[in-house]
């Protein structure tokens, strides 16, 4: 009985932690970092209204989109996309690591 279980756990799939798309409408989300300013509030609508930048430098407001696809968050428009994959959520803060491996942490709020 104790090898099957012990097959069975090893079967088993890993499950990681997936982005929830109720859980992020009217979400503003706030890049911890030094230098780089990267603030997206996330709409219903799918719009990724972002400020980015540099701290105490030039900062733009775009719009972009957002999705969920396979449990990760795409921020994108027509020319690029970021992906971030989940790692760790507590209340006020995220943990994940984008699609090229940097490991990032996210403030969240609630957009009132």
């Amino acid at each position: 009985m104790k090898i099957v279980a012990l097959l069975f756990f090893l079967a088993a799939p890993c499950f990681a932690a997936e982005f929830n798309r109720a859980a992020l409408v009217g979400v503003r989300l706030e890049l911890a970092d030094e230098k780089r300013v990267e603030i997206y509030t996330l709409t219903d609508a799918g719009d990724a209204v972002a400020t980015i930048g540099i701290k105490d430098g030039p900062l733009a407001g775009p719009v972009f989109q957002w999705k969920i696809e396979k449990g990760k968050l795409c921020i994108f428009d027509d020319t690029w996309t970021h992906i971030y994959t989940l790692e760790e959520e507590k209340k006020d803060r995220i943990l994940v690591h984008d699609d090229k491996g940097a490991k990032l942490v996210f403030y969240r709020t609630k957009k009132e």
